[in-house]
């Protein structure tokens, strides 16, 4: 029960954060997870362009890497809740995965935002690595949090522009037509959703 308390708590502040747009957390976090975005987009460019050598359909990788890059954010908020539970091996995945990230933000992001991003990063992968208790659970449910509340509102919005390029290349991958309909807007906002509805299941738990 007092395990729950602190992940739940740790997630309420995260959120609030997020949206308050508090100074350097939420540009960190922002970057973090556009960091993550981009890697996973530029992998699968790569794997598009030698799946297309090899006679594989280019089309089905393309909508494949945007089901991933769309759904990164939400499993990376979901592995944080199942780690803030889990052993000590789990964790060490954790920070170094985070570090990561952080560390290759510098090739995506302006290098003020991507220091903010290795910082934050490299912080919670400390956190991951060597605490216990309430040092290490409340930690990781906030950035859970955090990235929930600074990724759903943009993917929600109506006039945020993230989720419509997802959409575009989707619709042209799957459908070979052009725009960002309704219906399968709202389909991609469901993948975005579903593992950050699974995490709150978890930390509820």
């Amino acid at each position: 029960m007092k395990g729950r308390v602190w992940i739940i708590g740790g997630a309420v502040v995260g959120l609030v954060v997020a949206l308050t747009h508090l100074q350097f957390v939420y540009g960190a976090t922002v970057s973090l997870t556009n960091a993550a975005q981009s890697i996973v987009g530029s992998v699968a460019n790569k794997i598009v362009s030698a799946s297309a050598q090899n006679g594989a359909p280019k089309r089905v990788v393309q909508a494949i890497s945007v089901l991933v890059a769309l759904a990164i954010p939400g499993f990376t908020a979901l592995f944080l809740i199942f780690v803030a539970k889990s052993a000590a091996r789990v964790r060490v995945l954790l920070g170094a995965v985070l570090a990561v990230f952080g560390v290759l933000a510098y090739a995506y992001e302006p290098k003020g935002i991507a220091s903010g991003a290795l910082v934050l990063g490299l912080g919670v992968a400390a956190v991951a690595i060597g605490a216990t208790g309430p040092f290490l659970v409340a930690p990781l449910s906030a950035m859970a949090g955090l990235i929930a509340g600074s990724f759903l509102p943009n993917v929600l919005s109506s006039s945020g522009a993230l989720p419509n390029a997802p959409v575009e290349t989707f619709n042209q991958a799957v459908f070979g037509s052009t725009g960002a309909p309704i219906v399968l807007r709202v389909a991609l906002m469901i993948v975005c959703c579903t593992p950050f509805a699974y995490a709150a299941k978890m930390a509820l738990k």
